[in-house]
């Protein structure tokens, strides 16, 4: 799958101006007793991977369910910042008065025009603010790191550790580079920037359609982990539709990449997302679905993942894929 980060425009310059001093000084809560940095961990089964960054920034996966956003609330979240590409459940979010803010951005690193609007937001919102992307390892914590650093809220040299606690792969040297590389901005930078916060982002349908077939592929791995379950059914023959369209479109340049690597991976992502389909129709067919049926059901979900990992290494994860 590809990145979206090449959508957006990378048109501002960072400006130096606020010194470490000043960041060290607000990060208090997050001290051990030996005076080093650490995020503090928030055990929670609703909301993923989360950890305090700074006493009014929380990082972490996204919400699902009411019940996530009941435990934003008793948190005293006050704003929700999603960096995923997913479309946020701003409903749950609004009957609770929360405001939600939609800035996604690809795990190719965050565009300076992006970490930018990001900082601005984290600044100026009500807090404490509940930042997420899908799992919470990778996007959501390099945007958490590069914002507090890039507003001063946080030392540079907090960064690594901020990834490495969230699990953040080293592989997504994009995102790895953002906040290694962030330094603290001039005030005056943010007051004059001038954006346009909304609930959703508009995505380019190309980022949508790979929005949704993670979505589904998710669905799928959860219910091979529980043994292959009837409604897997559904969820395999979607996960080939959305492979149709995807090929469909770019064999006819919709989508501007013209590269027939690109047009290979999806090809091969088609044919094992057919096969997953296939061994579904035999499942059904058979009188008494053995263990050969469900391994040739997890073999093609091992193919899936396979095409999906070697499609974002190429074209998503770091910003030399095009």
């Amino acid at each position: 799958m590809i990145g979206n980060a090449r959508w957006v425009a990378c048109a501002v310059t960072l400006l130096m101006g606020i010194g470490s001093a000043d960041a060290q000084n607000s990060n208090t809560s997050n001290l051990d007793s030996s005076g080093t940095y650490r995020p503090r961990a928030h055990t929670s089964e609703m909301l993923p991977n989360a950890y305090w960054v700074h006493k009014d920034l929380l990082s972490g996966g996204m919400p699902h369910g009411p019940d996530a956003f009941e435990e934003l609330r008793r948190l005293g979240i006050k704003t929700i910042i999603s960096v995923d590409g997913i479309k946020p459940d701003i409903d749950s979010a609004k009957r609770l008065g929360i405001r939600y803010v939609h800035l996604p951005h690809g795990y190719d690193g965050i565009s300076k025009k992006r970490l930018l609007e990001i900082t601005k937001a984290i600044r100026d919102f009500d807090k404490p603010i509940y930042l997420h992307c899908h799992h919470g390892k990778h996007r959501g914590p390099t945007a958490a790191a590069a914002a507090c650093i890039s507003a001063g809220w946080l030392p540079s040299d907090s960064a690594p550790i901020i990834l490495k606690t969230a699990g953040t792969n080293p592989a997504f040297k994009g995102l790895i580079e953002t906040a290694t590389n962030a330094i603290p901005l001039d005030p005056k930078a943010l007051d004059e920037l001038r954006v346009e916060f909304v609930p959703v982002a508009e995505l380019p349908p190309i980022i949508e359609t790979m929005v949704a077939v993670d979505e589904v592929f998710d669905r799928l791995q959860v219910n091979q982990k529980q043994g292959w379950s009837q409604s897997g059914r559904a969820d395999a023959l979607l996960l080939k539709e959305h492979f149709m369209e995807l090929h469909r479109a770019e064999s006819q340049g919709v989508h501007g990449i013209r590269q027939p690597e690109f047009q290979e991976s999806l090809r091969q992502g088609l044919d094992a997302a057919g096969l997953l389909e296939m061994q579904w129709t035999k499942m059904e067919n058979a009188s008494t679905p053995d263990t050969v049926l469900h391994q040739g059901l997890n073999d093609a979900m091992k193919r899936i993942s396979q095409n999906c990992t070697q499609c974002h290494t190429q074209f998503r994860d770091n910003s030399t894929g095009q």
